[in-house]
């Protein structure tokens, strides 16, 4: 998506790391970066499960509907990071520079899947919320990941597979005061649905590597 290309992401890497140098708390990670001039209505919830889930069809979704959920959710992320940016110029504290070293920070990468355990939440003290997800003020993009196929039994009952769809990634940035409380969530995690970028291997986290922002894989 075009929200995730390489220069977007820097900037809004930039943007992120100023934004939480006078925020982020780590006796309170829960609430210092979930401010409420920039949280979505409805989270990454977008009009379109709302409507599936309306329909009793929230676990049906075609893969045209998944497709556009990607792009839904990728506009919300937008708006996060447009507004984060304005407040910044309004309080005089837009970054006058933009580097690749994300200010000692590091770029998380959370999978489109959750159990819903909490534990994840708690170990965090509350930086990943209950859907594993990092607070809303360190939202950079959205991205395609690997394919993954997923198994089908059609009305005959013979097992299939149909056309495979994409994991899609949730990027933020996690501030250097906060690593440890990551780290903490993410061990806890059964699913291993949160992870570093420089650990994952698609298109997009290839990109950052050519141009020195990720470690080279091992």
């Amino acid at each position: 998506m075009q929200s995730s290309s390489l220069t977007v992401v820097l900037r809004r890497a930039g943007e992120t790391a100023a934004w939480c140098a006078h925020r982020g708390r780590h006796d309170d990670p829960a609430q210092s970066l979930r401010t409420q001039a920039l949280r979505p209505s409805h989270l990454l919830t977008t009009p379109l499960e709302r409507h599936l889930e309306a329909a009793r069809r929230r676990r049906d979704y075609t893969q045209h509907e998944f497709l556009h959920i990607g792009a839904e959710r990728d506009a919300i992320i937008d708006v996060v990071s447009r507004k984060r940016a304005e407040l910044l110029r309004a309080e005089g504290h837009y970054p006058s520079e933009m580097s690749c070293d994300l200010a000692g920070g590091r770029l998380l990468m959370s999978e489109d899947s959750s159990v819903w355990d909490g534990a994840s939440q708690a170990e965090s003290k509350g930086f990943f919320d209950e859907d594993d997800r990092p607070p809303w003020d360190t939202w950079l993009c959205y991205v395609q990941g690997a394919d993954y196929p997923i198994a089908a039994v059609p009305p005959k009952g013979n097992p299939t597979i149909i056309p495979a769809w994409k994991i899609w990634y949730l990027v933020s940035w996690a501030p250097p005061t906060l690593l440890d409380l990551a780290v903490a969530g993410m061990s806890v995690n059964p699913v291993d649905c949160i992870q570093w970028a420089d650990d994952v291997d698609i298109p997009f986290t290839r990109e950052l590597r050519a141009a020195g922002v990720l470690m080279a894989s091992s």
